[in-house]
C-alpha cells in the first residue's frame, strides 16, 4: 500500500474511532453496570491506539529519531492508559494523565538545545523564556481562578481528592504550555496544547456539574484533535 493511501486510511479509521468513542461516552452513563463500563473503556482507548500507530509509522519514516520523539510516544502511551482507566477510577486515570503531561514537558525541553540558546543565542533564549513564563503563569492563574470561583464549590464530597489532583495536573499542563514557546515548536503543536488546556478545563467542569451531551462532545473533540495533531506533527 502506498504511503499516502496508508496515511489516509489510518486517519480515516482514527476519525471513525473518535466518533464512536464520543457517541458512546454520550450515551453510556458512568454509573452503568460493569459490562457497559468495560465497553466504554475499550472504545475510549481505541482512538489513542490509532494515535500511537500513526505516530509510530511517522517516526519509522524519519531517519532522525531522537529522545524528543520517543518521549512523545511515552506521552501517548500514558494518555492511553489514562483513557481506559478514567472510566473506572478518576484518581488512577488522573495520575496517568500527570505522567503523560510530564513526558510531554520533557518532549518540549528536549526538542532543542538549551546550551546553544543560552550561550550562543542569549537574546533569543531570554525572549522565549519570557514568553514561556508569561504563558505558564497566565494559563495556571486562569485555571485556579476559574476553579475556586466556579468549580471547587460544586465538587461532590466523594471526589474531594480532585481538589488536590487537578491543580497538580494543570500545573504540569501549564508548564507544557510555557515549554512549547521554547525553540522552534510548530504553531500547530502549540495550538494542540491550548486545545488540551480547554479540553481538560471542560473535563474538570463536568466532574463538578455533570456531563451534558454537548459538554462531553466538546471535551472529547478538543482532546482527540490535540492528540492527532501531535501524532501528525511528531516529525517536526
Amino acid at each position: 500500500m502506498k504511503k499516502n493511501n496508508r496515511s489516509f486510511f489510518l486517519y480515516f479509521f482514527s476519525f471513525i474511532s473518535c466518533l464512536v468513542s464520543m457517541i458512546s461516552c454520550i450515551l453510556i452513563n458512568t454509573n452503568s453496570n460493569l459490562n457497559s463500563l468495560i465497553f466504554l473503556s475499550v472504545v475510549k482507548g481505541i482512538p489513542m491506539l490509532f494515535v500511537i500507530l500513526i505516530a509510530t509509522i511517522n517516526l519509522k519514516n524519519n531517519k532522525n529519531i531522537n529522545i524528543y520523539k520517543k518521549m512523545f510516544l511515552f506521552a501517548f502511551f500514558m494518555s492511553f492508559i489514562s483513557d481506559v482507566t478514567l472510566v473506572f477510577n478518576v484518581i488512577i486515570g488522573g495520575i496517568f494523565s500527570i505522567f503523560a503531561m510530564l513526558f510531554l514537558i520533557i518532549t518540549f525541553f528536549k526538542h532543542h538545545s538549551f546550551k546553544i540558546l543560552i550561550f550562543k543565542k542569549r537574546k533569543e533564549f531570554n525572549r522565549q523564556l519570557l514568553a514561556g513564563l508569561i504563558s505558564l503563569v497566565l494559563s495556571f492563574c486562569f485555571f485556579m481562578i476559574y476553579s475556586f470561583i466556579f468549580v471547587y464549590p460544586e465538587i461532590p464530597q466523594k471526589l474531594f481528592i480532585l481538589k488536590l489532583l487537578f491543580p497538580v495536573y494543570m500545573l504540569f499542563l501549564s508548564v507544557a504550555v510555557g515549554a512549547s514557546f521554547f525553540g522552534k515548536t510548530p504553531f500547530l503543536v502549540r495550538f494542540a496544547i491550548i486545545l488540551f488546556f480547554v479540553s481538560d478545563s471542560l473535563l474538570f467542569y463536568g466532574f463538578s456539574f455533570g456531563f451534558s451531551p454537548l459538554l462531553t462532545f466538546s471535551n472529547l473533540t478538543l482532546y482527540y484533535c490535540a492528540q492527532n495533531i501531535f501524532a501528525f506533527k511528531i516529525n517536526d
